[in-house]
């Protein structure tokens, strides 16, 4: 039988749930520091994330785009995805404009993750749009709500 991510990592969280399973780059200018997040953390995270995801509505086999910069956040996000049989959607926001709108037309993306430079992406193109595009910023506040 084969194994999936998430039977992968279910078992990683029951195993070293106190071990480290990833570092965080904090603070700004000569304060930065990596800070371990340990799998207990990772897992409620993403447990949280999914549970958030499945409060909008959204289902098996939708997708998610991240135009972010990366960090936990998107780690967290395709965690969550996999969890519940949704797919994420890495976006290049050093994609010439056009290419990046032609992908998020043609991927059919029901959320997009955004950061702060994501956002500024967005600002530039997303009046090229189609549809409307429902968005979570990872540096906001609808963020901290899921």
């Amino acid at each position: 039988m084969s194994r999936t991510l998430k039977d992968l990592m279910d078992e990683s969280f029951a195993r070293h749930a106190g071990r480290t399973a990833v570092r965080v780059l904090k603070g700004q200018g000569s304060e930065l520091s990596y800070q371990p997040v340990s799998y207990a953390e990772l897992h409620a995270q993403r447990d949280c994330l999914a549970a958030g995801l499945a409060g909008m509505g959204l289902q098996k086999g939708q997708r998610l785009g991240l135009l972010t910069e990366g960090g936990l956040e998107s780690v967290l996000v395709f965690l969550a995805a996999d969890l519940l049989g949704l797919c994420a959607v890495p976006l290049c926001d050093k994609l010439a404009p056009e290419l990046l709108i032609h992908t998020i037309h043609h991927s059919g993306i029901a959320l997009l993750f955004t950061d702060a430079r994501g956002e500024e992406v967005m600002g530039r193109i997303g009046s090229f749009i189609r549809s409307p595009l429902r968005r979570v910023c990872v540096e906001g506040e609808e963020w901290e709500g899921l």
